[in-house]
């Protein structure tokens, strides 16, 4: 039950997340329609949402997203559009898949992405790119990538991996309690056949 509500929580967080980033997406936008060009700060784009940290509390894109003031111009094979802001480091989305003979939900993380939102066709768009095509595509534009939030992992990422932790420890401690008490028990047979 309570491994099923840490990934319930994960999950939900997770959904958060992903609804947060598209969120700020259209309010670029929508700075976008009001100022005829996009933000060029953080602090622009609180004239229209302001303290965006407390609007976006899981993302607080202040601290952990980089605006680009000048827009840049995605490659076709990323999908294309106008990149506006980008994480300023990767992480690792949870993703899920059924394991095909138990039948059962796997929560896994995957690689880590940049999340960057992109502006395309009147509307904005969320991209999770490798940090190898995102260095890419910075170095082509001549730009450097995003500093560091400094803010550290996720907390759903890291509620995963102490949830990992958890059940990891528990098998191990309960694979040791196995194999002491197999050899207890030969250790007794061993005992009662020397006696006898």
């Amino acid at each position: 039950m309570l491994m099923h509500c840490g990934v319930a929580e994960a999950n939900s967080m997770r959904t958060a997340l992903s609804v947060e980033l598209s969120n700020l997406g259209r309010f670029i936008e929508l700075y976008h329609e009001q100022e005829g060009q996009f933000p060029q700060t953080w602090e622009e784009l609180e004239k229209i949402t302001p303290e965006l940290d407390s609007t976006f509390p899981l993302l607080k894109p202040t601290k952990r997203m980089m605006l680009i003031s000048q827009p840049i111009e995605m490659p076709r094979k990323y999908g294309g559009g106008l990149a506006l802001a980008i994480t300023r480091e990767p992480f690792r989305p949870i993703s899920w898949t059924q394991w095909p003979i138990i039948g059962m939900t796997h929560e896994y993380l995957k690689d880590p992405s940049y999340a960057i939102i992109v502006s395309m066709d009147g509307g904005s768009f969320l991209r999770h790119v490798s940090p190898d095509a995102t260095r890419s595509i910075f170095e082509s534009k001549g730009l450097p990538l995003p500093e560091k939030s400094g803010l550290g992992a996720f907390a759903y990422e890291r509620n995963f991996m102490i949830r990992r932790i958890i059940n990891w420890s528990v098998a191990l401690a309960f694979g040791a309690w196995l194999v002491w008490r197999f050899m207890q028990k030969k250790h007794q047979r061993s005992e009662s056949s020397n006696s006898a």
